[in-house]
């Protein structure tokens, strides 16, 4: 990737000559392809059974075999990556947004509000994230939005404590007392010398959220309070054929190496990014 060096910038071009970057980045983009062309990928339809056909092995017809109610592994979980990425896509937007405002609001303006925001903050991290998720589910119901919401919520204190570090940080900056002295407004101040040097940190802590969110999605279907079928969902299908371990024990495989590969692809693309963006950094603390 040198030929891009002087033509994109910096930390772009950092990024591509990164090789577990690139590689990283090319499994987030084929699996985002694959979930979106499913319906051309396969001819069978992921909710449809077929008792006749049931538990049958790999074939040319069925590469990954059929589950226990006749349906084609391979296209549930191509299906199945839709419902992931979307969990994993939309927690993260919600999380990013809300963390974006209170992080930067309470860095900004300190005192009360942010005494208040950050020891509101310490409550919700004394729960395990996946715990906090579970009980916005219970009390909402099971549904994808829902664990979308609960999942988005469980994660803002992330982006919350990052952007406040930031904001705070820039406090100290010379740059940003000057701006103070002339008479910016705070409007001014947060548009122009506030969020231009926090969204990038943030973009960077999303990329790695991203899998971390996919990951309490599975984990909460898995348990039975997440996406509800027959809609096709990696976590629901990995519980549904746990009782089939040890009698097809690759049927368990073929999920859970998606949500695997999926999740530590998010991962390592999140941490390649923040390398290319602050390369003083090792990578985004979570």
């Amino acid at each position: 990737m040198r030929f891009l060096k002087g033509r994109l910038p910096r930390p772009v071009a950092h990024a591509f000559s990164d090789t577990v970057t690139v590689v990283a980045g090319s499994v987030v983009a084929l699996v985002i392809l694959l979930a979106l062309f499913a319906p051309l990928l396969t001819p069978y339809d992921p909710a449809e059974q077929d008792a006749v056909r049931s538990l049958e092995n790999p074939s040319w017809s069925h590469p990954f075999g059929t589950d226990q109610f006749g349906r084609d592994i391979l296209t549930r979980i191509l299906y199945g990556a839709r419902i992931s990425l979307m969990i994993g896509f939309g927690a993260v937007a919600v999380a990013l947004v809300a963390g974006l405002v209170l992080g930067i609001l309470s860095g900004y303006y300190r005192s009360v509000f942010d005494v208040v925001i950050m020891r509101s903050i310490d409550v919700a991290l004394a729960f395990p994230l996946i715990i906090f998720a579970t009980l916005v589910v219970v009390v909402l119901g099971s549904s994808a939005v829902t664990v979308i919401f609960a999942v988005g919520i469980s994660l803002v204190p992330l982006f919350t404590r990052l952007a406040r570090s930031v904001v705070l940080s820039l406090r100290e900056q010379e740059f940003f007392e000057a701006a103070v002295s002339v008479g910016c407004s705070d409007a001014r101040m947060m548009r122009h010398h506030v969020l231009p040097h926090v969204f990038p940190l943030l973009f960077v802590q999303a990329t790695t959220a991203i899998g971390l969110a996919i990951l309490s999605g599975a984990a909460l279907s898995f348990i039975g309070i997440g996406v509800q079928p027959p809609t096709a969902d990696w976590g629901r299908m990995v519980s549904e054929f746990a009782p089939l371990v040890f009698v097809h024990p690759y049927l368990s495989l073929y999920p859970g190496l998606a949500i695997a590969m999926t999740a530590v692809a998010c991962n390592l693309l999140g941490d390649g990014l923040l390398r290319a963006f602050d390369p003083t950094a090792s990578r985004v603390v979570a």
